[in-house]
């Protein structure tokens, strides 16, 4: 064995490790602390295990919740693991004693895709011991896929995953702020943090700061939820649990109408959308302001003069079911290049929406 070698087997690390069962692995591990004790001659093991940490949540009786469901899948997805604090030499001699042999290896090496044991520094284990330990910071944390938004890359500047490079998932904009979802790299692979009420203390944005740089993603967001509710509610296409879901969707959008964007276009475009989520919620006061401000934002009620116009027409025939909203709509859809993907979306929708 070269000398680099031996010295890195040599060095402490947290090492993430595999079990059978967490009240036998601690049972085992206390009792080995013990016998180490008695002998005088080794160091106890540090080890921290966090499905012991982990109380099963129950939602409150007839209902749901997303809390207790991702407590309860953090707590499946960590059921085996265990960090052991320790070199490599002295956790090999760990793994081939007694106890462990006849128990059929109930403590072995997480690894990564190259063979290697996975092992943390003690910043990056730094977390992971606030988290379960000390409760310092309130995430979701599982396993995701690659679907990140625009692959955008934000660093982490406060808390327990402070330093951190993560991509962003999903942004979700509440009544307290934003939220972020973001992908981290972990033991090797990718989880997720939820950062509540995130603003740029928290973060480090390339290019600008948060709430400007996810107007977009917002936007967007809303307007695909608003368009699929719709879509459900002119086809007949629900159930009573969809039903409940998106009536929570909409009471959800429809605190944000308190919303300023610099961009007039993109304020325009925001209020058409709170206007189509007003009707869809049947919230008659909301809906007769909006109806008010936009039709005063449109040059031309009866001919449309830009995709903007036009999409704003369209959202005012959704809401008024006035006739001549929706022949001005169609119209110029037919005698211009339409490049707006909402209007485009949402032409095939009134079509099927009856006149009063």
């Amino acid at each position: 064995m070269h000398q680099s070698e031996q010295n890195d087997n040599a060095e402490i690390y947290w090492y993430l490790m595999l079990h059978l069962e967490p009240q036998l692995i601690d049972k085992l591990l206390k009792a080995e602390n013990e016998q180490r004790a008695k002998d005088g001659s080794r160091q106890p093991v540090f080890y921290l295990i966090p499905f012991l940490y982990l109380e099963r949540a129950t939602p409150p009786l007839g209902s749901s919740s997303d809390e207790a469901d991702d407590n309860n899948s953090l707590r499946s997805i960590l059921h085996n693991f265990v960090f052991i604090k320790s070199s490599k030499d002295e956790i090999d001699r760990l793994l081939y004693s007694e106890w462990n042999r006849s128990g059929r290896l109930h403590l072995h090496y997480c690894r990564a895709s190259d063979g290697q044991p996975i092992r943390l520094t003690e910043k990056e284990m730094t977390p992971f011991i606030a988290l379960f330990v000390e409760h310092r910071q309130r995430f979701s944390f599982r396993p995701y896929g690659q679907d990140t938004l625009a692959q955008r890359t934000v660093h982490i500047k406060r808390g327990l995953f402070k330093d951190y490079q993560a991509e962003v998932i999903r942004i979700i904009h509440t009544a307290d702020g934003i939220k972020l979802t973001l992908g981290i790299p972990v033991f090797n692979n990718e989880f997720t943090l939820e950062l509540h009420e995130c603003a740029d203390t928290d973060v480090d944005i390339l290019g600008g700061q948060a709430d400007k740089l996810f107007e977009p993603y917002f936007i967007e967001g809303m307007e695909r939820e608003l368009f699929s509710i719709l879509r459900r509610t002119v086809f007949r296409r629900y159930t009573d649990e969809t039903r409940s879901q998106d009536q929570k969707r909409l009471d959800s959008y429809s605190i944000f109408n308190y919303l300023k964007f610099d961009d007039t276009v993109k304020q325009t475009h925001f209020q058409t959308l709170m206007l189509l989520c007003a009707t869809l919620r049947r919230d008659q006061e909301a809906k007769a302001t909006l109806i008010r401000e936009l039709r005063s934002l449109l040059r031309h009620p009866d001919t449309p003069l830009t995709d903007e116009e036009a999409f704003v027409t369209a959202v005012l025939f959704v809401a008024t079911r006035k006739g001549p909203l929706r022949k001005a709509a169609k119209e110029y859809c037919q005698t211009h290049e339409v490049t707006s993907q909402a209007l485009v979306q949402l032409m095939p929708l009134i079509k099927e929406i009856r006149t009063r």
